[in-house]
């Protein structure tokens, strides 16, 4: 049945083609926003590798002062012992 010369076919064609394009707009949006987490999460990995680095370093030098602190203190004990009173 044809209303002004078009018919069933051609309207379901229509639609049909309506549902792929906007289906492929939503998915495109959908890998877009895909790629976007993608990047956030290796720029998290990086920025969280940075600050373990520098954890350890933080702490290597803690471990260093600690030491030089020990160190300190015995040669102090030691010197209060040899010295006169």
């Amino acid at each position: 049945m044809a209303v002004n010369g078009v018919t069933w076919k051609w309207m379901t064609g229509s639609l049909l083609s309506l549902l792929l394009i906007s289906g492929g707009a939503w998915v495109r949006t959908v890998q877009n926003d895909v790629e976007t987490v993608k990047k956030e999460q290796k720029a998290d990995r990086d920025s969280s590798a940075t600050s373990r680095e520098k954890v350890g370093v933080i702490e290597e030098r803690t471990k260093r002062t600690e030491e030089d602190i020990k160190e300190m203190k015995t040669d102090l004990k030691e010197l209060l012992r040899r010295t006169p009173r």
